[in-house]
């Protein structure tokens, strides 16, 4: 996710929003706090200490909850369009919160489908990790992932976009889509605060 909080700052420049006033307020760090400790998790798996990865499904559910402080103080659960300020149903609907929320909702339901028709794991398809040293072929022994084959069921949406450093599927890039869109939205609503 550190790609897609990277992402979310330098869009944000480039929108000529500032990034100090987001970061002086503190709903901003628990988020930021805890994508820096996947550091840490992506350096132990780096290392081939794989038992870290038993700590990951609660990990992971923990690190999304830490975005509630921010969608609460900064409203985005209600939309900034001037065109639905009456109608709350679409002000709502139209909010960052909601459409960041869809992302992460279908991201993961995109991994569940996979995971379902290849008998309960995510099937890996690397390349570049195993370059970089990330996965080595006895690697995926999580009880979560396996390395993929021909026979695997829905390759697309299978982890296949390897960055060198983690394997993604789409349906985790769409749940990162939701840490972008919170914390763009977020550093938006803290320059409109500060004026």
């Amino acid at each position: 996710m550190i790609e897609f909080i990277l992402g979310s700052f330098i869009y944000a420049k480039y929108k000529k929003y500032k990034i100090k006033p987001f970061l002086k307020s503190w709903v901003a760090w628990p988020p930021l706090l805890f994508m820096l400790s996947y550091i840490f998790f992506e350096i132990c798996i780096w290392n081939q200490y794989y038992w870290i990865l038993q700590y990951q499904q609660i990990y992971k559910p923990i690190t999304l909850m830490s975005y509630i402080p921010l969608c609460i103080y900064y409203k985005l659960y209600e939309s900034d369009n001037p065109k639905y300020k009456d109608n709350e149903f679409f002000k709502t609907l139209t909010s960052p919160m909601v459409i960041a929320t869809l992302f992460l909702a279908l991201g993961s339901e995109l991994n569940k489908i996979v995971m379902y028709f290849n008998g309960g794991y995510m099937m890996t398809f690397a390349s570049n990790s195993y370059w970089t040293g990330y996965i080595q072929p006895q690697f995926i022994t999580d009880g979560l992932h396996k390395i993929g084959n021909p026979y695997t069921h829905l390759i697309p949406l299978c982890n296949q976009f390897d960055l060198g450093y983690s394997v993604l599927s789409i349906g985790d890039i769409l749940v990162r889509l939701f840490v972008f869109i919170i914390l763009y939205n977020s550093i938006k609503y803290s320059n409109k605060i500060k004026k």
